[in-house]
């Protein structure tokens, strides 16, 4: 158990020394339509992670959590807003590393600077999910 979590660990630390040289801030017609699409969706998403209904994962991607007592319409709705945001997210992932003129490889590092990105730009409330343990954990309470 202990040489999995070191190897765990160190796949972190490779993806995250990776992804402190990648530059999000690339742009092409394809990456400028992408986030057009996830700023349609920002606030609506933003209220979700102010209620603790998303969170967002170590990967780059929001995750549905569950809300006690929450009726099925806003499961559904819930759901499929996070799938679109998710499916943009992967999207736009691509489309950066295209304009950037990276490799296929560099993909993950793009996602990992992405998520880092949202976990400092993340309200003391939000749930975030730590990239080494994979816990959840509330902005306020998260430790790098």
């Amino acid at each position: 158990m202990r040489v999995v979590s070191q190897i765990a660990f160190t796949m972190f630390l490779a993806a995250t020394a990776g992804a402190a040289q990648i530059n999000l801030d690339v742009s092409n017609s394809a990456v400028q339509k992408i986030r057009e699409r996830i700023a349609d969706r920002a606030d609506k998403i933003t209220k979700l992670k102010d209620n603790g209904a998303i969170g967002e994962e170590a990967n780059g991607f929001l995750k549905a959590r569950e809300v006690p007592d929450q009726p099925l319409a806003a499961k559904k709705e819930i759901r499929d807003l996070v799938v679109a945001e998710n499916e943009d997210r992967s999207a736009l992932f691509r489309e950066i590393v295209l304009a950037a003129g990276l490799t296929e490889k560099d993909l993950e590092n793009v996602a990992a600077a992405y998520a880092k990105k949202m976990r400092q730009s993340a309200a003391d409330g939000h749930w975030i999910q730590h990239p080494a343990s994979k816990a959840w954990v509330q902005k306020k309470d998260f430790k790098e």
